[in-house]
């Protein structure tokens, strides 16, 4: 199995393991298997486990070991702490669950791996995360057997609730006033894009915004960074309280309007 750790995994600087059973789940799926793979991969990391606890309840059930003890040991020092999962629907079988906890786990600053797929998850907003994180809340036992198929319905479904889907942007309404100004005195596109330099995400290094960039702003083409975050925000929380309520896929208006009465 290959190396698929990403630059922000490898600036982790604690691991909390979690491992859970309920009646339901296969006798693979024993508390001891999963303790020996989140073992395996990291062996002096503390393991918290909910045995015979359905995925149902587990992240809101005052008295499981997620409720006292994982969530609270995350939020003294979220950044940087990474949450060791065997698979991501040991986190929860319940799809508003799983998404609201997973997105605040990332948002926080925090990572999620999976041990079985050798999958990181450190950013609710990169599309693929995103696509990947509904496909577990939705089917939480089942896994791309039909890759395409599945991707198609997952990016539909993001579509259909309003989610951005692409890179955020990277500039702000400030770069973009900046932007316009510099080029009403006269500059060209690429002495405004060193002028106004953006910050690549990869490495964090600030670079020349490209020419390509600063002509979408002057033609009205580029969102900013405020309003991308903002139609986010409104996207995900609609499809949250959709998956939370029970909505079935396909609801639309209808949908909006019962939780509205």
């Amino acid at each position: 199995m290959g190396d698929t750790t990403t630059a922000k995994e490898k600036e982790v600087t604690r691991r909390i393991g979690y491992v859970r059973l309920s009646r339901e789940d296969a006798k693979s799926m024993s508390i001891e298997n999963q303790r020996r793979a989140l073992r395996a991969y990291d062996p002096k990391m503390p393991i918290f486990e909910d045995e015979g606890v359905s995925g149902e309840s587990n992240l809101t059930d005052p008295d499981t070991a997620w409720s006292k003890q994982v969530r609270p040991l995350f939020r003294k020092d979220p950044k940087g702490t990474q949450i060791v999962l065997f698979t991501l629907d040991r986190m929860s079988r319940k799809k508003g669950a799983m998404l609201f906890e997973a997105e605040q786990t990332l948002d926080a600053g925090g990572t999620i791996y999976c041990v079985r797929e050798s999958k990181t998850f450190d950013d609710a907003d990169d599309a693929q995360q995103a696509i990947e994180l509904l496909f577990a809340s939705y089917q939480a036992d089942a896994y791309r057997v039909e890759t395409r198929k599945k991707t198609k319905v997952a990016i539909d479904a993001l579509k259909k609730a309003g989610v951005p889907l692409g890179r955020k942007p990277s500039l702000s309404e400030e770069h973009i006033e900046q932007i316009k100004s510099l080029r009403t005195l006269g500059l060209g596109y690429t002495a405004i894009g060193k002028a106004v330099p953006t910050l690549r995400k990869k490495d964090k290094v600030l670079v020349a915004t490209s020419p390509r960039v600063i002509k979408k702003v002057l033609a009205g083409e580029y969102e900013s960074r405020e309003s991308y975050d903002l139609r986010n925000l409104e996207a995900r929380t609609k499809m949250a309280a959709r998956a939370v309520l029970g909505y079935r896929e396909g609801g639309g208006d209808e949908s909006e309007s019962e939780a509205a009465t």
